[in-house]
């Protein structure tokens, strides 16, 4: 885990991993953190007009919990660490519900996974026709 997390919360064992404190660290500065945007997409938004708050996936805030067990294999390897591993049932139980929560949120805003793509503004007979005028020419 960062060190600044450590000692920002003070921990007198100081920046040794469990995993009460990955839970910890993921809850504060994980989970809610919004993706950086790119400048060349614009932002989306949902049906109503609401702008579409996405914060990492689950993809992102597994190579946290992959960076932070590898630190804790380092520290239970130098003989500094002897609480077990950090991937517990807390830590499971945050993956699974992180996972239900961004599925509930994709289907609740309709999220249209073709939307800005070539295939956004052809309906069936422009892509027929489009198809049609690349083998002639």
């Amino acid at each position: 885990m960062p060190q600044e997390f450590c000692a920002d919360k003070g921990f007198e064992d100081g920046e040794l991993v469990h995993e009460n404190k990955v839970v910890w660290f993921l809850n504060e500065h994980v989970l809610a953190r919004e993706i950086r945007r790119s400048r060349y997409t614009k932002s989306r938004t949902t049906a109503k007009g609401a702008p579409v708050r996405q914060t990492l996936g689950i993809s992102a805030v597994r190579s946290y919990i992959t960076a932070i067990v590898d630190l804790w294999s380092f520290q239970k390897s130098k003989g500094i660490n002897s609480h077990p591993n950090p991937r517990g049932e807390a830590l499971n139980g945050v993956l699974r519900m992180r996972t239900h929560n961004e599925h509930r949120r994709r289907w609740l805003e309709f999220t249209d996974r073709a939307a800005e793509t070539l295939q956004d503004g052809y309906n069936e007979t422009k892509m027929v026709e489009a198809i049609q005028f690349c083998w002639q020419g």
